[in-house]
């Protein structure tokens, strides 16, 4: 059973600005569903093509409980390229309020299409750009992947050890720096962010080799170790270690704000007939806590369970069971899962009878490609459809239990492009894998925009920006530091949610003039002077328009003035205070300028007298602003 809970029952007609996974299932490309067994879909459904949704008897109904919607038309028989005979599909459907939706917009993102690959945002950047380097930070490098992740991970072309690791912010000089390996120091020439040796060592990623069955290659894969990663990012030795870089991402003013959770992977080994460049993911049971996101424009593996333990207590495998879990998106050409009991000593000899499965539980939402159904000379050859969304390549039906073992799923699935390197054709059961009992289920944590993943791609229906966060008003002493800042969608192709890539032009206004210089997300105003109380506001422009957020106030206030009017005999002395009108001042006294006791708290002005003294060497007096 496949059982997406409730998402929304909104109409992609209304949408605006959605993160792709906030969707139950979303297909660019058309969408097949044909179960073998009784499948429950309870979240919204898209397609930007067609659906074809159909079940194979009336014991595999296929039942949707949520919005169902095409930008063309919706089929209940099984597409014109499945091999399997047209039958007219068991389909029940349970919508409260309406029918499915046929004809609706497309929903678009800038990926590829069939007649236009090269479009996908999980590429490098184009390659006149040179990634990586500051240099492919322009408009078109920002929808990519690639610009957006927190470290760029890439080996060479020969594999070995041979592995560079790049810290990525748009908002550092250079936004591209080399990090130092923790395992072995090597050099690195920071000016063409090349490595000048080529044991390059880093204690979480490897390069490794396995065999994939469907693809008939061998895997040459970027490994990387998720529980050594996470870490390495406590690891607080000097450059070499991840706190360092960690540090950096969430604090200051040119940061992005969170702890580092997110990393994109180029593999540069050649792709050829035989030789599959690839990623994988392995000891990802507990994940980093600010949430994880993997990249890559490769096929991607993960082996063995996946975000599904916190501080070494294993959640629940049933369905549903992700409220310990955090944010994570696996995004890659294709999805394989590898079972716990998986073994890269697994050869192209191997039968499938000798690869056993065990029951893996997997967290994230997924973002691939597939290899659509087509007709080549006269031969059939089938998707999978959506049931066979997650690739597989064991026997999960013959577990030692004497039944089939389960994987449970709880994510998003989304396909957006045709696969490009793992594009071998889908072949049924038993021919390089065996089903497991599918537990699949939408994650309901995805409602809700702060727990998303790391780079969630969001797309809208209007062009120009929008406003998603609104600076606020502020009140400060002169001559103190303040700060106002806004959130702003780019309003132009996609962006990644959440993010703090700007999509290139803010103004802010000072009383409705331009100020000079400021064109940031942020503007920080230090030294405040009364002249700089008034109206504040930021202009953010694409090139399809413009939008202007709220009006903010400065009030800048005086510091209070303490003026000694008299004194008696060196045992008291009375003061006045002056600051601004109706506020409140705190009068503190100190004998050594470090310990300071708070004498009167009012409102401005008023007078106190100090009678306490008798004794004293010195005092020295000052007054604080009490919001």
């Amino acid at each position: 059973m496949l059982g997406f809970l409730v998402l929304s029952d909104m109409p992609s007609t209304k949408a605006q600005s959605v993160p792709i996974f906030q969707f139950a299932v979303f297909y660019n490309l058309d969408l097949e569903i044909c179960p073998g067994a009784a499948m429950t879909i309870n979240g919204h459904v898209h397609s930007n093509q067609n659906i074809w949704t159909t079940g194979n008897s009336p014991s595999s109904l296929l039942t949707y409980a949520s919005l169902v919607d095409a930008s063309q038309n919706i089929y209940y028989t099984r597409s014109p390229n499945d091999p399997q005979s047209y039958t007219t599909g068991n389909v029940r459907f349970t919508i409260s309020d309406n029918n499915p939706l046929t004809n609706v917009p497309t929903l678009t993102l800038p990926v590829s299409t069939n007649n236009n690959p090269s479009g996908n945002f999980l590429n490098l950047p184009p390659a006149n750009l040179m990634a990586p380097n500051d240099a492919a930070y322009s408009p078109t490098g920002m929808v990519y992947l690639y610009n957006s992740c927190d470290l760029i991970i890439s080996n060479g072309a020969t594999g070995g050890t041979n592995i560079t690791v790049f810290y990525d912010n748009l908002f550092n000089t250079p936004i591209i720096t080399a990090v130092l390996p923790d395992s072995a120091f090597i050099h690195t020439n920071l000016a063409t962010h090349q490595p000048d040796a080529t044991n390059y060592v880093y204690s979480f990623v490897t390069n490794t080799t396995f065999y994939d069955y469907r693809e008939s290659k061998t895997v040459q894969a970027v490994q990387i170790d998720v529980n050594k990663f996470r870490v390495w990012l406590t690891n607080s030795a000097s450059t070499r270690g991840g706190k360092y870089y960690d540090n950096l991402n969430r604090i200051g003013g040119a940061s992005k704000g969170h702890g580092i959770n997110s990393v994109y992977v180029f593999n540069s080994i050649p792709f050829t007939t035989t030789t599959l460049p690839a990623v994988r993911l392995v000891n990802g049971q507990r994940l980093p806590p600010d949430g994880f996101t993997v990249a890559t424009p490769q096929p991607l593996y993960v082996k063995g369970d996946y975000n599904s333990t916190i501080n070494g207590t294993t959640f629940s495998t049933t369905l549903g069971s992700t409220s310990n879990t955090v944010p994570a998106a696996l995004m890659g050409d294709a999805i394989t899962i590898l079972s716990t009991n998986w073994s890269d000593a697994y050869t192209s000899a191997t039968s499938l009878g000798s690869r056993n499965a065990v029951g893996t539980t997997i967290n994230a939402a997924v973002l691939e490609g597939i290899v659509p159904s087509v007709t080549v000379n006269g031969t059939k050859h089938f998707s999978g459809g959506l049931e066979n969304f997650l690739r597989l390549l064991e026997d999960w039906s013959s577990a030692s239990s004497g039944g089939p073992d389960t994987l449970t799923y709880n994510g998003s699935i989304v396909v957006l492009i045709p696969s490009q390197y793992a594009t071998n054709y889908w072949v049924g059961p038993g021919t390089y894998y065996n089903p497991p009992i599918r537990q699949w289920g939408f994650d309901v944590n995805y409602v809700s925009l702060s727990k998303l993943p790391p780079l969630t791609p969001a797309f809208w229906n209007t062009n120009p920006p929008f406003m998603i966060i609104q600076p606020q008003s502020q009140t400060n002493q002169a001559k103190s530091t303040i700060l106002f800042s806004v959130t702003a969608s780019p309003g132009v192709g996609i962006w990644f949610f959440p993010t703090n890539l700007n999509l290139l032009n803010y103004q802010w206004t000072f009383n409705g003039t331009n100020i000079v210089g400021a064109t940031n997300s942020t503007l920080t105003l230090t030294n405040l002077q009364l002249s700089q109380a008034g109206i504040y506001a930021v202009q953010v422009t694409n090139f399809n328009g413009s939008v202007t957020s709220s009006n903010v106030t400065l009030t800048v206030y005086a510091p209070a003035v303490l003026n000694a009017i008299s004194g008696s005999g060196g045992n008291q002395i009375q003061f006045d205070v002056t600051g601004v009108p109706g506020l409140h001042y705190a009068v503190q006294a100190s004998t050594n300028l470090i310990d300071w006791v708070p004498l009167i708290t009012n409102t401005s002005p008023f007078s106190f007298t100090d009678t306490n003294l008798s004794g004293l060497p010195q005092q020295f007096y000052r007054t604080l602003y009490v919001p």
